[in-house]
């Protein structure tokens, strides 16, 4: 195959020696200024389709030094060149939309990309009252920060802790705000609270009175939490009303037994059954008739800490940090403790038992904090001593400062050392919302820490402990509803819109929402939501999302010149099907099935006419079968040629899918008359044609011999050979005449041997072999051949379907040896039986291809809205069908980027199939 050196748009081909090159060789083109090369180096190379790669002139994208608001670009630089980076600087309060004070473009062939911008941007939140820890000090449009109040401070929800979301325009939306904790104003009818303030915060304690015979039914104190006062404030009545038995609690006992009767102010303690712990207060109290709320005992299998501590023992296995319940030890007594042999003991509910024999028999009992020890009547404090043995007398710090007496008994003090003093004890411990509250007693002494544990589905925020401190409780924990993990996309719905969006936050590079938080779907075209619309963020779980309803499908599409299989119906369940047949003389193009999707039914199919017309009209032949206005597919008809002319290829035409197939032709198999020869004539008068087996005689001209036969016969329009006539002592007769040509000098009768004459031929017309002929011997050598140039015309191509690929013009001389290129006319597709497109001049003579209709395309809206793109610029008439050969324009959706390459944005309907490009988000 060869290359032929064409018209090259916006360049051309440098040092170019000849227009044909052969498969394999190489040569460079240079492109025009403002150009480029598609390629880096601009060489090509010869291969059997062609040039590879193709030759081609791409000018030259350059971009402008533009103004943008609240920025600037770094360079002063006025034009860039295409590829080339450019760094850009936002104004003070502006950033990059990356957060950035900073940013980098690249000149593209689209321009800027991505396009400079700077937006106002958010500083962190400068309060006092605010808790807020980050890295960061700048903050863009939609990010999200959470904030925490201080403590005895509270957001305007009464939450600890507080969202706000950067805008638009910098500020913070909702304004950060911490508020103090405020309680309400207290009251207490026939009796007295002190201290009394005009506002009472978090924290405050108030202790309360009854007047004379007045008795109070409640706590005697309450303090200020950010819930409010707790516990409730009492009641002074005159009389308060006894109780009946405690209750009793499944898997425990009341210490001591119980009675039948209780007064006002009674107390009794619960005790747990083995295997089982107390969880609550073990003390309840009668109050006017009811006892407070008992505990409750719970299975409880907590590990043991490491045995080691325990005195006088020894391990006698591998120790740990940590034994599981229900872990058995192996020990021994350190020596002098009276024993030697190996005991076990086991981890039971987080203490080791039985409690081991070596063991110290009399365990000491601690001091507590607000107690003095007296002696001899008066205080005694022991050097560095906290733990005794024995009998004490000792006095509250903050009380009565009654000695009194208490003794060490395995470890604990009997009777119990409670120090009641009401400056050096709490309320009851809060009842923070949501939480339960692990804590014994009823006595909440200075020192005495109470643990709290959210309900299922809250989380803690806080500390999960707090201690009496000074007579008031450390500020509590909050338990609030669990976030949500971003929700589960539903396939049938657009991407949720976000109705609260202060609710997102990221924490530790992960997005969660907060209680509230509030999605609302739509559903896509072709679907119905079953169910609420909305979905909600509660107790950690979004709530019920919609399900996804496929919509019916109405009536059937018609289709010219077909019939359906099945019955017509109203409505169509989506998944149904329905079959295209199409009428005899016809043919079905795409699938015969449509099926019933998202309420619409998939591109229906298209019956195409492959009937023929007349056929064609063979010149010099004529029809031989009977003939008839349309055809039916395979239907054939035969030719004969007329007298004197020959058939050349099949004597039929056969219809085949609307087209008849090549026809025949019929050749003048007569003669024209025969060639002048070099000093000869022919006898007698010559004929305008010769039949074939007709003849004609030469003769030689006076001087000249013949040589050969004298007699020439007409065969199959070729002429038998012709004799020469040689001249005496060497010389020649006249010079041969040669079609389209002609000698540089005039013509002779004679010509001494050795002559030598020139010819040449007119514009357009390819001399072929050697332009001189010598006279020799008599005899002149070979003329050459003025070979004529071929003309592809309108006419020509229009009965194949094509025209020219890279010129316009509506003709085309092409001397011969030269190669033309072809394409299908729009509508139509390369014939798979047609031979090259690329097309030699052979002695005047061209080969057409030829090309037959191609199918149409409709563009695939699913496919389009799948892969995130849209028409550059939609048709206004008939925007979605496209004929064969018609270029598309595709370009991404708003807010999306290429994936697929540059190039195939620009695709092409190829016989009703179109390769769609791809897009996807820029979401960050």
């Amino acid at each position: 195959e060869n290359c032929h050196i064409g018209h090259l748009e916006n360049g051309y081909f440098s040092h170019n020696k000849k227009r044909v090159y052969k498969e394999g060789e190489r040569v460079k083109y240079v492109c025009n200024d403002d150009y480029y090369t598609e390629h880096e180096d601009g060489e090509v190379t010869c291969t059997k389709d062609d040039w590879s790669p193709p030759p081609r002139c791409i000018h030259k994208k350059q971009c402008q030094n533009i103004y943008f608001d609240n920025g600037y670009f770094a360079s002063r630089k006025q034009t860039f060149r295409l590829q080339e980076n450019v760094t850009y600087s936002c104004l003070t309060g502006f950033v990059t939309p990356e957060g950035q004070e900073i940013g980098e473009i690249q000149c593209q062939e689209n321009g800027w990309t991505p396009p400079p911008k700077c937006i106002r941007s958010c500083k962190t939140p400068h309060l006092d009252i605010l808790n807020y820890h980050a890295n960061r000090t700048v903050f863009i449009p939609e990010d999200t920060i959470e904030y925490a109040c201080l403590e005895g401070y509270q957001t305007v929800n009464k939450m600890p802790i507080g969202t706000s979301r950067c805008g638009v325009n910098g500020e913070w939306s909702p304004t950060p705000q911490c508020f103090a904790i405020e309680c309400d104003m207290l009251t207490l009818p026939n009796g007295d609270f002190s201290p009394k303030k005009d506002k009472y915060h978090n924290g405050d304690v108030v202790k309360f009175t009854c007047a004379n015979s007045y008795v109070r039914v409640g706590h005697a104190s309450s303090q200020c939490y950010y819930f409010g006062w707790f516990p409730s404030p009492p009641v002074c009545k005159v009389n308060a009303r006894g109780c009946g038995p405690p209750p009793e609690i499944a898997n425990g006992s009341i210490a001591g037994g119980s009675v039948e009767q209780y007064r006002h102010g009674n107390r009794k303690q619960y005790e747990c059954n083995v295997d089982f712990k107390l969880v609550g207060s073990k003390e309840i109290e009668c109050v006017d008739g009811q006892w407070s709320s008992p505990p409750s005992c719970i299975e409880d299998k907590m590990p043991c800490g490491s045995p080691s501590s325990i005195p006088n023992i020894v391990l006698q296995q591998d120790d740990q940090t940590q034994f599981s319940h229900g872990d058995e030890v192996a020990y021994g007594c350190k020596q002098l403790s009276g024993r030697s042999k190996v005991m076990k003991i086991k981890c039971h509910n987080g203490e080791w038992k039985p409690v081991p024999l070596c063991a110290d028999p009399s365990p000491q009992c601690e001091i507590p904090v607000d107690v003095h020890l007296m002696y001899n009547g008066r205080p005694a404090t022991p050097k560095e001593q906290t733990k005794f043995r024995g009998v004490i007398r000792y006095v509250c710090k903050s009380a009565d400062k009654i000695t009194k007496r208490a003794t060490c008994i395995s470890g604990k003090w009997s009777p119990e050392i409670e120090c009641t003093g009401m400056e050096s004890t709490c309320p009851a411990p809060p009842q923070v919302p949501h939480a339960q509250q692990i804590t014994a007693g009823r006595s909440y002494k200075n020192g005495t820490k109470t643990a709290f544990s959210c309900l299922k589905s809250f989380q803690l925020i806080g500390a999960n402990e707090i201690t009496c401190i000074d007579g008031k409780w450390q500020s509590p924990p909050h338990c609030v509803e669990r976030p949500c993990l971003p929700p589960q996309p539903i396939d049938c719905a657009d991407v949720p819109r976000l109705e609260y969006p202060n609710l997102k936050i990221k924490k530790q590079g992960k997005t969660i929402y907060l209680a509230g938080a509030r999605f609302k779907y739509v559903s896509r075209s072709g679907y119905m939501l079953d169910g609420p619309s909305e979905i909600t963020c509660s107790m950690g779980n979004w709530t019920t999302a919609p399900i996804c309803l496929e919509l019916p499908c109405g009536s059937i599409p018609k289709v010219a010149n077909a019939q359906i299989e099945g019955r017509n119906k109203a409505t169509y369940e989506p998944g149904e099907t329905i079959r295209y047949q199409c009428d005899e003389g016809f043919l079905i193009v795409g699938p015969p099935e449509i099926i019933c999707r998202e309420g619409n039914w998939t591109a229906p199919p298209f019956c195409k006419d492959v009937t023929c017309g007349a056929a064609p009209e063979i010149p010099n032949a004529y029809i031989a079968s009977t003939q008839q206005e349309r055809y039916l597919p395979g239907a054939r008809v035969q030719y004969e040629c007329e007298s004197n002319f020959q058939m050349m290829g099949i004597n039929y035409v056969t219809c085949t899918d609307g087209q008849w197939s090549q026809a025949p032709t019929c050749r003048d198999v007569t003669c024209e008359p025969p060639p002048e020869i070099a000093g000869g004539k022919i006898e007698g008068v010559k004929k305008s044609r010769y039949l074939p087996g007709e003849s004609a005689r030469y003769q030689c001209w006076r001087g000249f011999q013949m040589m050969g036969s004298s007699r020439v016969t007409c065969q199959n329009a070729t002429w038998t050979e012709m004799p020469k006539c040689k001249g005496e002592g060497g010389k020649c007769g006249p010079p041969p005449v040669i079609e389209n040509g002609d000698l540089l000098s005039s013509r002779m009768q004679e010509y001494p041997q050795g002559t030598t004459l020139q010819y040449k031929c007119p514009s357009l017309y390819v001399l072929e072999g050697s332009q001189y002929i010598t006279c020799a011997d008599g005899q002149w050598t070979s003329p050459p051949v003025c070979l004529v140039a071929c003309t592809a015309s309108e006419e020509d191509m229009s009965s194949n379907n094509i025209e020219l690929k890279w010129v316009r013009a509506r003709k085309l001389y092409s001397t011969s040896g030269d190669f033309i290129e072809f394409k299908c006319r729009r509508g139509y597709v390369k014939d798979p039986a047609s031979s090259s497109f690329r097309v030699q001049c052979v002695e005047g003579t061209l080969e057409y291809p030829w090309c037959k209709p191609g199918r149409n395309c409709i563009l695939d809206e699913k496919t389009m809205g799948r892969n995130n793109i849209q028409l550059q610029s939609p048709r206004s008439s008939s925007p979605s069908t496209y004929l064969s050969g018609d270029s598309i324009g595709f370009e991404c959706k708003r807010w999306h980027q290429k994936v697929s390459r540059a190039e195939s944005f620009q695709a092409e309907c190829l016989d009703g199939v179109i390769q769609y490009p791809t897009c996807r988000c820029k979401c960050s």
